[in-house]
């Protein structure tokens, strides 16, 4: 089996994709195409086509052919992990319309907050070691696994002002916020089964501190998250609702 994808230059969105079929299909053969043409003529039966080859249907992931299509790694997660593109981290939407729309649409996207860095413009520049490969993918899988965690833990949470958001058990503060970009503090389990943990989300902004009035009632206090009681849990929301 080949897991055919085009010559140089590549790019995030190719790296990605074929990352994620080396995960799904370890004993493959990646083969390079100088264009589509030739990316059809040297596919077998069962092989894969990646960014290449001008169309897209079964084990054929190539999206430059139709502007609607998302990038070809986002049509690797849907086929080959059934991962839709509404459910993919923030990161991978905002990469996929960095490839396929240009930067001013996914700047749009993300309006103007910062994603996760995924690979230096450098590196995919380079035939990466098939282990840097693999561990890549684990990586990305491992982030559409933290959403879809994340969003079945918002899905039994109670919000409160439209500002803070009380979930059951623990959570990624990180995905949370870019799931509810507008919450502004997480209500969560502590280690410590008595006290509950007060969070500020937005902590690596301007506005990333807790109000002091919190700290009259926190066991301790750093100034974005602090650990209050359960039976005061409800005063510090009080604080919040006034203060946010």
């Amino acid at each position: 089996m080949k897991i055919i994808r085009h010559a140089k230059p590549y790019h995030i969105d190719d790296v990605l994709a074929v990352s994620l079929l080396l995960k799904k299909y370890p004993e493959a053969e990646v083969v390079e195409a100088k264009n589509n043409e030739e990316a059809l003529t040297i596919r077998d039966e069962g092989d894969v086509l990646v960014d290449v080859g001008g169309i897209y249907g079964r084990k054929m992931y190539d999206h430059h052919q139709d502007k609607t299509l998302p990038a070809s790694f986002v049509l690797v997660l849907q086929s080959e992990y059934g991962y839709d593109i509404d459910e993919l981290p923030e990161t991978l939407q905002y990469y996929s319309l960095l490839d396929t729309q240009g930067f001013v649409q996914a700047a749009k996207f993300i309006g103007g907050r910062q994603v996760r860095p995924l690979l230096d413009s450098w590196i995919t520049s380079i035939n990466l070691p098939k282990e840097m490969m693999l561990s890549l993918a684990d990586y990305i899988l491992h982030m559409c696994e933290v959403v879809k965690r994340t969003r079945e833990i918002i899905a039994d949470s109670i919000i409160s002002n439209n500002k803070i958001i009380s979930v059951k058990q623990a959570v990624d503060i990180t995905t949370l916020g870019e799931l509810l970009p507008r919450m502004k503090v997480v209500v969560h389990p502590n280690r410590d089964p008595e006290l509950m943990s007060i969070t500020r989300i937005t902590r690596f902004s301007e506005e990333g501190t807790l109000p002091l009035e919190l700290k009259s009632i926190s066991k301790y206090f750093t100034g974005f998250s602090c650990g209050v009681p359960r039976e005061k849990v409800e005063d510090a929301i009080d604080i919040l609702i006034e203060k946010l």
